[in-house]
């Protein structure tokens, strides 16, 4: 494990050291390789963590796909009301300042709520799931009902994309 993170940091460090050094990819690039830095020190120091890292980091990559997916239905549904490429975007905007208060609400709540409820509201429970994984206080059950949750709202939104996509009267809408 230890090999893999010394190799992964170094080709991500030569990486960003080619010919695109300011933009936005190198500065993700200098986070991803700050967090395999410190996983490396972390499992470097405290090896008998490193099962339990391991399955916070499943854990963690979980509720980021899932979160991920949620996200890209709904702008992909608010999208397709869109007529234009302006409209979309601003379509988008009142979703991404939700987002971003989502985000937010985390550094202001308890480390990880431990109702289920909070975890059936899509968004908000990747927030209260990440925030118990940092926290080292994660509620199992509450990240199975998140991903299950965060599944559900996936599908639906795909489902009436696919109704949307073909109905003629949205996608040739003038």
């Amino acid at each position: 494990m230890r090999n893999f993170l010394y190799r992964m940091s170094s080709s991500l460090a030569r990486f960003m050291y080619g010919r695109n050094g300011a933009d936005q990819l190198n500065t993700a690039l200098l986070a991803l390789y700050l967090v395999i830095w410190l996983l490396e020190v972390l499992l470097a120091r405290q090896a008998l963590a490193a099962g339990i890292l391991n399955m916070l980091s499943l854990l963690l990559a979980a509720v980021i796909l899932s979160t991920v997916l949620v996200m890209v239905t709904i702008i992909s549904l608010l999208s397709a009301f869109a007529k234009t490429i302006k409209e979309a975007q601003t379509y988008a905007v009142p979703f991404m300042l939700l987002v971003m208060l989502l985000g937010i609400s985390g550094m202001f709540g308890s480390s990880g709520e431990q109702r289920l409820w909070t975890y059936c509201i899509p968004l908000y429970n990747s927030v209260q799931c990440m925030t118990g994984i940092f926290s080292f206080s994660v509620l199992p059950a509450g990240v199975a009902v998140s991903l299950g949750v965060n599944a559900a709202v996936t599908l639906a939104g795909v489902l009436v994309l696919a109704r949307m996509f073909n109905s003629e009267r949205i996608i040739f809408a003038k």
